[in-house]
């Protein structure tokens, strides 16, 4: 995924309340990759890969790292 359609996804997904605006609540954990898409690009996050699950507003998102850090900036705005 290219970054301005990761950009355009993360935006998407904080308007539709998909992806929380704020990350003050959230509790992450990182890891290996186990096969399950990412909450935001849709991709499966291949074993040799990071994954990053974020607990928040009673749910977990699972992220691969580039979704992640976009999420990160858009939180910051």
């Amino acid at each position: 995924m290219e970054t301005y359609e990761r950009d355009r996804a993360v935006r998407y997904r904080i308007a539709r309340g998909e992806l929380p605006r704020r990350m003050e609540r959230a509790r992450m954990w990182g890891g290996h990759g186990s096969q399950r898409p990412c909450d935001v690009c849709d991709e499966k996050i291949v074993l040799s890969a990071i994954e990053y699950e974020v607990d928040v507003d009673d749910r977990t998102l699972i992220l691969c790292v580039p979704c992640y850090l976009a999420w990160r900036v858009h939180c910051g705005r």
